[in-house]
């Protein structure tokens, strides 16, 4: 619940650092048809790192000095990526590969772009998630997403030393086992997907009884359709969304309260201002909790 409002507050810490991630893809989904470029990826770089403790010159910029992985210095490293000289050259073959190559399979393609990305390592720290953001969005480029998106990122979390290791096989110039481990990885996040999915049409379908009573035009059963998309809620947000005012969406949100499809969340709003009244879908947000 931290993560959604600090994503509608622009809050930080741990939760803001989780809602820039999920802004991000959010980001890279709707462009995913539009031109990769140096510009995009250091947008997305400042976004994510706005709140982490990262040099504030190294945000959105490609790293100026030599970088490492593992270990406290290059010595004792176990990857050293490219020098920065080299960065913007394979930076610009990367971002050819993820915009013209079509004549690979789509998830041969993601697998090939991600490892290409963490070998170059072009940032002083992110690089692991905009590595997976771009899986996301050559997914949704190829068209194999196009409502929703898979769990990548949960899935390799799931089998760290997998993943590890095909990196380094990778590098190794085998890249047979790298895609073969990824594409069971990419078969295991849609499998969660479609679970996910189910629940969902499941909770949807059992609001049915609790809106039981209600008018067909009543103004409580306006917000339900947009709960699955936003299952955090204020006033205002309801009132944009649906083109009506806020006294009216206040009353919608309260009537759907009141049958328990909703939840009132006391949550302080940062900077100065009264604070506003959340509303939450708890049954949805705990689908991808539990």
């Amino acid at each position: 619940m931290s993560v959604l409002i600090a994503e509608r507050t622009g809050a930080g810490g741990a939760a803001g650092w989780v809602a820039d991630n999920l802004a991000v893809i959010d980001a890279a989904l709707a462009s995913a048809h539009e031109p990769l470029s140096v510009e995009v990826l250091h947008g997305w770089h400042a976004r994510l790192m706005r709140n982490s403790n990262l040099d504030p010159e190294l945000i959105g910029a490609f790293r100026p000095r030599v970088g490492w992985v593992g270990g406290s210095s290059p010595l004792t490293a176990t990857y050293i990526p490219p020098p920065p000289s080299e960065i913007p050259g394979l930076i610009d073959d990367l971002i050819g590969f993820a915009n013209d190559r079509i004549d690979v399979d789509p998830i041969s393609h993601a697998t090939i772009l991600h490892a290409q990305f963490e070998a170059i390592h072009p940032y002083g720290d992110g690089n692991g998630r905009l590595g997976r953001i771009l899986i996301t969005r050559a997914l949704r480029r190829a068209g194999l997403t196009r409502h929703s998106t898979v769990p990548i990122s949960v899935a390799i979390a799931r089998d760290a030393g997998g993943y590890l290791s095909g990196l380094h096989l990778f590098e190794l110039g085998r890249t047979g086992p790298w895609i073969a481990w990824f594409a069971g990885v990419a078969q295991h996040a849609a499998a969660i997907t479609d679970q996910l999915a189910d629940r969902t049409r499941h909770i949807i379908d059992s609001w049915q009884d609790r809106l039981s009573g209600l008018r067909a035009d009543s103004a409580a059963l306006a917000p339900v359709p947009l709960l699955v998309a936003h299952p955090l809620q204020s006033a205002p947000d309801t009132a944009a969304l649906l083109h009506i005012s806020r006294p009216a969406a206040r009353t919608a949100l309260r009537s759907l309260a009141d049958r328990g499809i909703l939840t009132a969340v006391e949550a302080p709003t940062p900077g100065v201002g009264r604070n506003r009244d959340w509303y939450a879908a708890y049954d949805l947000i705990d689908t991808w909790t539990h």
